[in-house]
């Protein structure tokens, strides 16, 4: 899609020399095209892919720009530059899709505003004299008026919660709007306004008591609804097709609809994901593509996601972003990625045990905080005189915020999981896809995001959906899983005990076998655990790039801490129960010395 840069400063001769010298450097990946647009003391610039969906108008009163695909909610209705304003007279509306908008007028300011979750990243910095506001921290540096310092607090939310908290970033001034809010700049004031919030799961909630087969019902109306307003036919698509239930589910819906995409599966032949996803493209017919895993460019994908994202994502989906564009670049113009559809689906992975009593602590102790460093490790790592009581403040702010989305527990869990975890962690993928094609998620539709967080909790992980497939796609329900495991048993089997029955049963056991012996022997056949492994080649190049960057960290660090929990590239590491979300605290401390050799 769009890597923007938008500057207002009346300066003409500072505006014009910083886009041209941003100009040069602006493009993320090779094969975008830049283009720029300007009225009075507003310039715009980006650079896109050559098919993305873009659209600017200047007028007498200024400009609009659309970048990505804005949809009035509840219809198929594109929102372009030249109907922007008109649907923002009297309130800046959000918009469904990946996309974000931009409005300046002279004497009304600037108004910004992006998708419903904040996934399309809008960063800002506001000063008496200039505004700047752009899709990645890195070129505000370039601007004279800037001077680039570093922010503590945006670090301690990052090691805490592996993405940025509350907007706080790497660089002190610049800020990340908040998801479901506009920004809103006048007279040099700016106002982050909130347009859109989950819905409370509460007592009057109309959902609360539906039977399953009703549930599964409103998923099935809402999906291809989605998708009817989402997709347009005469266009062709290509689908993020993994061996699991999201992308197959929508690859169920697309093949209903007479949509038939390219497919395009991460990984490897041999994979237990890739295995799956052929499965589900062979029965659909679907032309099928790979993108295999890259371990040698893992070091180039770190600088990438250092240089453009400032770690606001974590350090997981390094291999998973910047390595999948020039594979989309080959495909298809836009691309259907389930990104972020498990929680609008199932919600938001238990955290309390039977019995327990479901509090703040509980979340962050099990949810948000073990993809980062515990605080009391954080106490130990930081040096006081840097970061003071930075990390006791931050959890106490992770908990207003967590506490002011609602009454509700469960309200305050979804919506804390979609604004904050979803939003990085994995919805961040979708802006480095757009550099290889526009993304269609979905999960960026209001209807279908405020109705799925007022569904039943229903116990079983997932159960609605799975019945969903199982109850509208039969066939695509018997074919191999991908549950990020050994286990592709099919959610839909014979029951019965005919000797096809007994040897398909046996067939998957001896195949679980199979996979373990492989693991034992150094082949980890699951994608994610492959791809994440922090002793592989990949992971092991980044880490020893990093150990330059130790000393300059030993203003800000503890030397000795930091080796116990990152140690030498050398080490071999280990993990007692999820070695994902275990090597997360890894991945970031390393990713983050990559940082700050250029930043410190």
């Amino acid at each position: 899609m769009a890597n923007f840069f938008a500057i207002a400063d009346p300066i003409s001769d500072r505006r014009e020399t910083f886009i041209k010298t941003i100009s040069s450097l602006i493009a993320p990946v090779p094969g975008l095209v830049i283009a720029s647009c300007g009225a009075e003391a507003f310039q715009a610039i980006w650079a896109a892919h050559p098919q993305a969906s873009v659209s600017y108008e200047i007028d007498s009163d200024g400009l609009a720009i659309v970048w990505g695909e804005a949809i009035v909610s509840g219809t198929a209705t594109r929102v372009t530059a030249q109907n922007l304003k008109s649907y923002w007279q009297n309130f800046p509306q959000i918009f469904d899709g990946f996309h974000a908008c931009l409005t300046y007028d002279p004497a009304l300011g600037i108004i910004v505003s992006g998708d419903l979750l904040g996934i399309f990243p809008i960063y800002y910095y506001v000063d008496q004299e200039i505004v700047l506001v752009a899709s990645s921290p890195e070129l505000f540096k370039y601007h004279s008026r800037y001077q680039a310092k570093f922010n503590p607090k945006g670090l301690v939310g990052i090691l805490l919660t592996n993405g940025l908290f509350n907007g706080q970033t790497l660089w002190q001034g610049i800020q990340r709007l908040k998801a479901g809010y506009c920004l809103e700049i006048v007279k040099h004031q700016p106002k982050e306004i909130q347009q859109y919030q989950l819905p409370s799961y509460d007592d009057h909630n109309p959902y609360s008591n539906i039977s399953l087969e009703e549930h599964i019902d409103v998923l099935d109306r809402l999906i291809s609804q989605t998708l009817d307003y989402q997709i347009q036919s005469a266009e062709n698509y290509n689908l993020m097709l993994s061996g699991g239930l999201d992308s197959r589910m929508l690859a169920g819906f697309m093949n209903q609809q007479g949509i038939n995409p390219t497919a395009l599966t991460l990984g490897n032949y041999g994979d237990v994901e890739m295995n799956c996803a052929q499965g589900v493209a062979k029965y659909l017919n679907l032309d099928h593509t790979t993108a295999p895993t890259e371990v040698n460019k893992y070091l180039e994908y770190a600088h990438l996601a250092n240089k453009w994202e400032h770690l606001a994502n974590g350090a997981n989906g390094i291999a998973i972003g910047w390595g999948i564009v020039p594979y989309l670049q080959k495909l298809s113009p836009k691309v259907v990625t389930g990104l972020c559809l498990d929680v609008a689906f199932s919600g938001p992975l238990p955290v309390a045990n039977p019995g327990e009593v479901f509090s703040f602590d509980l979340f962050l102790k099990r949810r948000v905080n073990p993809w980062g460093i515990s605080p009391e490790i954080l106490h130990q790592l930081l040096r006081k005189e840097i970061f003071g009581d930075l990390v006791q403040e931050t959890i106490a702010e992770i908990q207003q915020v967590y506490e002011n989305y609602s009454t509700d527990e469960y309200t305050r869990n979804i919506c804390f999981e979609y604004y904050h975890r979803e939003r990085f962690h994995t919805g961040s993928r979708a802006w480095i896809f757009s550099f290889g094609a526009t993304p269609i998620l979905p999960v960026l539709d209001q209807e279908l995001l405020s109705i799925t967080a007022l569904l039943p909790i229903r116990e079983i992980d997932r159960l609605a959906q799975q019945q969903l497939v199982i109850t509208r796609f039969p066939a695509l329900a018997r074919l191999p899983i991908d549950r990020n495991s050994y286990d592709t048993t099919p959610l839909l089997t014979d029951q019965t005990a005919d000797k096809i029955s007994r040897l398909k049963k046996k067939w998957y056991q001896w195949q679980r076998y199979w996979y373990k012996f492989q693991e034992k022997l150094g082949h980890d056949k699951r994608y994610y655990y492959k791809i994440l492994d922090t002793n592989n080649a990949g992971w092991r190049s980044i880490r020893q790039e990093a150990e330059s960057g130790r000393a300059i960290t030993g203003e800000i660090f503890d030397l000795e801490v930091l080796t116990k929990i990152l140690p030498s590239a050398n080490h071999q590491l280990k993990s007692h129960q999820d070695s994902i979300i275990e090597s997360s605290k890894v991945k970031l401390l390393a990713t983050f010395l990559l940082w700050a050799k250029n930043n410190l």
